[in-house]
């Protein structure tokens, strides 16, 4: 079968979807006798046995035992385990000529044969270990049958001719005798259509897998259940025990924030929590909400995943890109998917960009179900995303710091007066003249005696004490040309402050000196 191009294929029921049209599930300690519960169907003929058997190590018998038989042989049907798992049926009987024939009578003589060893099918895997073992039958429409072991093939088709038995009970277990020393059969399933190859595989591994690359973290079982604790809780008042453990059970199954952060996990829970009241009020059956919780819990981790359509690199998926998949998603498991989808043949021969299809919802719930969404999430998606894949957690840290106390000031006593400039003393001085003030304030020294020259010496001694200060800080800055840029005005009053501040400070350390 060659195929090209992407296509939609219609998958069959998942295993974890199947109904039987008889089980029981609890493990049996005696024969069972249930009555006509369940025969071989006379139009199809075909039907599917499954069941868990567990045999002892040592004592098991050639002949097997009893799982579930219709009847007793040589009529009706037996499936039974041990040491492997087998299916017999007795063939109908055949007229055989004799060797012997009376002449007197001129008569052919005929006898019954009785049931062939080919009359059953039986597998080659040992199932006497101690352990448990998924086993099943499949038989075909056409009389064929074949065996399966923990999900794999374990026998090659044998064409049987099984008939219905209606007068004949149905046989549940092995004797109590058996019981004892070992044998254990649980989860017996009758389904009156052939199980395929996947659907068993999928009862023997519990697998939760849809076939449509989506795989159920809430089980069908667990919504009764958060809708039991539910109903609990609101006959009980708001707040009660049932609504913490309805958000346990959503909890155990995974569906809380993966990171483990206290304030997402209840921000993801109530999101949850808002879809199941919304699919109650909706009337949707359990497997529908688990699908429903699945492909909601496929969108939040698409949140976290990169863009493979944004320009920045590294970025996660836009708003844009988690509804197209919600959308694709939503439809993939839809009634109106499958009825324009391929039959799928083997799953091996479809192209990769094919859609696989499984009828779930209706059209009118994917519209229910999408207004749902979009306003609990799409609407808010940018808040979501602020809070599950970029938080922004704001910590505000108060530290104490010891302050030293403020020093002691000076001793106004041994203060002394500042004495006053005198009047008409003098002009403003420039940053220029303040600096040549400066250098002229000093005698210069007698290169012989080395002592302050005499000229000079009298003309600092004819100095104001005021002139020989030089211009006070302010008037210099004063001073300053109003069009000079702030780095020059910067540059040109630290100069100032240099010559001012050293200026004072000679000046006061020679008051201070001893005369």
């Amino acid at each position: 079968m060659n195929v090209t191009g992407p296509h939609t294929y219609a998958v069959d029921c998942p295993a974890v979807f199947l109904t039987p049209n008889w089980a029981a599930h609890s493990e049996v300690a005696d024969v069972i006798d249930c009555g006509d519960v369940f025969d071989v169907a006379p139009a199809s003929r075909a039907f599917s046995l499954c069941a868990r058997v567990r045999l002892p190590p040592e004592g098991t018998t050639e002949g097997g035992y009893r799982i579930l038989s219709k009847g007793e042989l040589p009529q009706g049907w037996r499936f039974s385990a041990g040491p492997t798992v087998s299916f017999a049926v007795a063939l109908p009987p055949e007229p055989v000529e004799a060797e012997e024939a009376k002449e007197d009578a001129g008569e052919e003589e005929f006898s019954t044969q009785a049931p062939l060893p080919s009359g059953q099918a039986v597998g080659s895997t040992a199932l006497a270990d101690g352990e448990w073992h998924h086993v099943a039958v499949v038989v075909q429409e056409c009389g064929e049958v074949s065996l399966f072991v923990d999900g794999c093939l374990d026998s090659a088709p044998v064409a049987l001719q099984v008939k219905a038995a209606p007068d004949q009970p149905l046989l549940l277990g092995p004797p109590e005798s058996a019981v004892t020393a070992g044998v254990g059969v649980k989860d017996v399933q009758a389904c009156a259509f052939v199980l395929t190859p996947q659907q068993i595989h999928g009862l023997a591994t519990g697998s939760k897998d849809l076939g449509t690359g989506l795989s159920l973290s809430l089980m069908p079982e667990q919504v009764t259940e958060y809708r039991r604790l539910k109903a609990e809780d609101s006959e009980g008042g708001e707040g009660g025990e049932g609504s913490e453990a309805a958000r346990a059970l959503l909890t155990a199954a995974g569906l809380g924030d993966h990171l483990g952060r206290a304030f997402q996990q209840e921000v993801v829970l109530d999101l949850f929590d808002d879809l199941m009241a919304c699919a109650e009020s909706m009337c949707l059956t359990a497997r529908k909400t688990a699908v429903m919780v699945r492909i909601l819990e496929q969108i939040l981790e698409m949140m976290h995943v990169k863009s493979k359509s944004a320009k920045r690199l590294g970025e996660t998926s836009s708003i844009y890109e988690c509804f197209q998949e919600f959308k694709r998603l939503l439809l993939a498991h839809s009634f109106a998917a499958t009825t324009s989808a391929r039959k799928l043949i083997d799953r091996n021969q479809i192209p990769a960009d094919s859609t696989l299809a499984l009828g779930v919802f209706t059209l009118s719930e994917v519209r229910l179900l999408t207004e749902f969404l979009t306003g609990a999430l799409f609407q808010q998606f940018l808040l979501y995303q602020c809070v599950l894949v970029s938080p922004q957690d704001q910590v505000t840290s108060m530290v104490e710091v010891i302050v030293p106390p403020p020093t002691v000031p000076p001793n106004l006593a041994t203060a002394k007066k500042k004495q006053k400039g005198a009047k008409g003393a003098s002009e403003k001085v420039g940053i220029r003249d303040s600096g040549t003030a400066k250098r002229n304030s000093l005698p210069r020294l007698s290169k012989q005696s080395g002592q302050p020259e005499a000229e000079e010496a009298e003309e600092a001694a004819a100095i104001p004490v005021e002139a020989k200060r030089g211009p006070s800080l302010d008037e210099t800055l004063a001073q300053l040309p109003q069009d000079l840029s702030v780095d020059a005005h910067h540059e040109e009053a630290t100069k100032a402050a240099e010559v001012t501040a050293d200026t004072a400070i000679k000046q006061h350390d020679k008051e201070l000196s001893p005369q």
